[in-house]
């Protein structure tokens, strides 16, 4: 029950249940669960219910939109109104926080959740109940999400607290082995290093670092040696699936927590029920995009800022960007939720089909693996060295194995002192002085230059002091200092020594110099305002152009090679056909308003947008019943046009008279971006017939390819077979099919394509059998 005291609003919660005579009677609990198990824990909870006495209390049960069962009202029990209030806080990223006499504790850790408690001045907790399902497998935005992200909440406790571990509540062993190995590459790094192969022969060995001195230097406070138990204690819940943790003030003081299937049960130290928690963590759907398409024109070179700020900040977006190399974008430490913020800058998803990892601390790697379930085989890069991090991490932290992992993105290794080249540009690498690997780069186009620090100990006094003391070598040293500040933009982060770069550094840098620094990784307020120095702002009207960046000659070929690769249907394409492609794609150009397609008109030709945006528009009278199935071909995203009910009147004289275009409204059903394509239906058939319109929103250009000269091109492929069924599944509805399953439905455009292409119809006749119990899984 929401209150308001001194302008504050609180959740009051106390114990659920029902009320009978004036005695409470504990939840009856339903057949469904697991029954062995269950009927135990009910005894355990109907034993600790029948202590439980209140005498004149009136509720009122409520369930927030969290799934959290709380009742509420007022305890007339002086002794009752004397102990301290017990909420429970939802949090905007998912999960929860029970408040209870030992503290804050959390249910389900998502990225970031840190900001969500310091939003409301709750603080930071110490204990945290880790899930079953450790990253979300749901389908949908939040698929791929950590579910336990336990770095940041151990950092700020320990780091912010004096030395204070967090508590972690797990199921049992196996899982906290899982969590000690996780930490174990988050906080102290890996525990073996191979230095051959992250280094080009070329690099001088006198320049290269000695990586796990580095990581021993940062992995002491003082003269001790940081370990893992210094940050993490665990607790295991026991057989009866039930846990007691005490206060570390008073250990008369403790919370119960007993756990079913689908449920924690929370109580005070009274053996008063405090909170009913669901098990499943839940993630908030983000908030729903408008449909105005917001027009984004890729630069040829440029950096367009996601999130600038660090972990710890919780007004700020945390560190993400994407660099755009010849129109197409590498992120760069995805944040978590990355596909939705490219959706709200208006970045088409198919233009990113790339990831950079610099590092493998929470608030850079969440979302990368987040991205890798979601969107298919994007690639990787990074040294060796980080991706056997990377894998290391998520592998233990989900459960699925290294090899599964390495299967479901394509690994593009780098190596110090190497010249990348990518997209008509290239890419250097160099490792940074940080507490774990990580590695910044330097990116050149068109004679244009683009420095990232990514994190960064860039203190020339504390480098020169740590050669003194032989973690680093001159060679080492001599690199660290000489910074490559010539570069035409430079992305430099600072932050909270000794891990970061103080501000200082960047300050004392000269005019000159601090006219093409943006700072990044740390919260505005703190970039001092008479600095000189330029934050770097999110957004895409903020993106960072290089407007001088001279295009290469064959740019243009390798923006359409990579815009045909990107078309899921077209991935068979090997590249003995890349002459061909580049011989029969035509360029057009439609101004805003065009007409792109015309309804009725026979299909001669697949289009492929490369800039602007296009809408499917289609007419709808208002004396007819319009139906999805008219326009099924266009229907790629989430939208599903429902039958419209009619009202029928009658018509007189002076409507009949009426103009034809007062009687028809037309309305969009599909907008497509750069990367989408439309009118692969008349690859296939050559009476084909468009069923709606197609208009450029925008300045639109577009790839082109014709009917006959694509069928040669796709000869001796199976591409025809695929988009020939994946018709056929159209005529039987499978669009709409998937979009009435509340799973499917979450699916991305081009996934739900994809699937189409695998769907097949199967018919059953009343009583047969579908499947059998026990038999192997063939198909759902």
């Amino acid at each position: 029950m929401a209150g308001e005291e001194n302008g504050e609003t609180t959740e009051v919660v106390l114990p659920t249940g029902e009320e009978k005579n004036g005695r409470h009677v504990p939840h009856n609990f339903t057949n469904n669960e697991e029954p062995a198990i269950n009927r135990k824990r009910s005894a355990k909870i109907k034993e600790i219910h029948t202590k439980q006495s209140y005498e004149g209390v009136h509720r009122e049960k409520q369930t927030n939109r969290n799934g959290v069962v709380r009742s509420s009202g007022v305890v007339p029990n002086s002794k009752m109104r004397a102990e301290k209030r017990q909420c429970v806080f939802p949090l905007s990223r998912g999960g929860l926080v029970v408040q209870t006499e030992i503290g804050l504790v959390q249910f389900g850790m998502p990225p970031e959740t840190i900001k969500d408690t310091m939003e409301l001045g709750l603080g930071i907790p110490a204990y945290y109940v880790v899930p079953t399902e450790r990253f979300s497998r749901r389908i949908g935005p939040s698929q791929g999400v950590n579910l336990a992200e336990f770095e940041f909440p151990a950092y700020c406790n320990f780091f912010f607290k004096q030395g204070k571990k967090i508590v972690l509540l797990v199921n049992d062993a196996d899982v906290k082995d899982r969590i000690r190995r996780v930490f174990q590459e988050t906080l102290l790094g890996p525990k073996h290093w191979d230095p051959e192969v992250d280094f080009d022969p070329s690099y001088p060995k006198s320049r290269r670092p000695n990586l796990p001195k580095e990581m021993a230097h940062f992995g002491k406070i003082g003269d001790s040696k940081i370990t893992v138990d210094m940050l993490l204690s665990f607790q295991i819940f026991n057989s009866e699936q039930e846990i007691v943790v005490a206060s570390d003030v008073n250990p008369k003081v403790n919370v119960r927590i007993i756990r079913t299937v689908d449920k924690y049960f929370v109580f005070d130290s009274s053996n008063r029920e405090i909170a009913v928690v669901p098990s499943e963590v839940r993630i908030p759907m983000p908030k729903p995009l408008s449909r105005t398409p917001m027009v984004f024109q890729p630069p040829a070179f440029g950096v367009t800022i996601l999130g600038s700020s660090h972990g710890f900040d919780p007004k700020g977006s945390t560190s993400g960007y994407v660099l755009w190399l010849n129109r197409r974008g590498l992120m760069v430490d995805p944040p978590p939720n990355s596909t939705y913020l490219l959706q709200q800058n208006s970045i088409p998803p198919s233009l990113i089909d790339g990831v950079i990892v610099t590092h493998c601390h929470a608030d850079h790697d969440a979302g990368t693996f987040q991205k890798i379930l979601q969107e298919g085989r994007v690639t990787l890069m990074t040294t060796s060295t980080i991706m056997g991090c990377f894998l290391r991490k998520y592998s233990a932290l989900s459960g699925l194995s290294q090899e599964f992992l390495r299967g479901v993105f394509k690994f593009r290794p780098v190596r110090i002192g190497e010249s990348i080249k990518c997209r008509g540009g290239i890419l250097k690498f160099f490792y940074t002085l940080h507490s774990i690997p990580c590695v910044g780069f330097e990116a050149y186009f068109g004679g244009k230059s683009i420095v990232f620090s990514a994190d960064h100990m860039n203190d020339p006094v504390k480098i020169r002091q740590l050669c003194q003391e032989g973690v680093l070598s001159p060679g080492r040293r001599d690199e660290l200092l000489n910074f490559p500040w010539h570069h035409d933009v430079i992305l430099h982060e600072a932050g909270v020594p000794p891990i970061h770069t103080p501000m200082d550094t960047l300050v004392s840098l000269s005019d000159e110099i601090k006219k093409r620094v943006f700072v990044v990784h740390v919260a505005l307020e703190t970039i001092p305002p008479d600095s000189g120095l330029q934050p770097a702002i999110p957004g895409v009207e903020n993106t960072i152009i290089l407007k001088d960046a001279e295009v290469p000659p064959h740019s243009d070929a390798l923006e359409i090679l990579e815009l045909v690769g990107s078309i899921e249907l077209f991935s068979g394409l090997n590249i003995k056909r890349a002459g061909e492609i580049l011989d029969f794609v035509h360029i057009e150009e439609f101004k805003k308003g065009d007409t792109v397609v015309t309804k009725g008109e026979v299909g001669t030709c697949f289009y492929a947008i490369m800039s602007g945006v296009a809408e499917v528009r289609v007419s709808r009278s208002r004396s007819n019943t319009y139906t999805a199935e008219n326009i099924s071909t266009y229907l790629n995203d989430k939208d599903r046009i429902k039958p419209v009910l009619v009202r029928y009147r009658s018509r007189s004289t002076e409507d009949c008279a009426t103009s034809c275009e007062d009687d028809i409204t037309p309305f969009t059903v599909k907008t497509y971006f750069a990367g989408d394509y439309f009118g692969e239906q008349s690859l296939i058939s050559d009476s084909n017939i468009r069923t709606a319109d197609i208009l450029a929103v925008t300045d639109l250009r577009v790839a082109v390819f014709y009917r006959s000269e694509f069928l040669w091109l796709l000869d001796g492929t199976n591409i025809l077979q695929k988009m020939s069924h994946m018709a056929r599944m159209r005529a039987e509805g499978t669009w709409n099919t998937i979009q009435d399953n509340a799973m499917l439905r979450q699916l991305s455009g081009p996934q739900k394509t994809q699937l189409e292409t695998y769907l097949v119809k199967l018919d059953f006749e009343d009583g047969d059998l579908i499947w059998d119990e026990g038999s192997p899984a063939e198909y759902a």
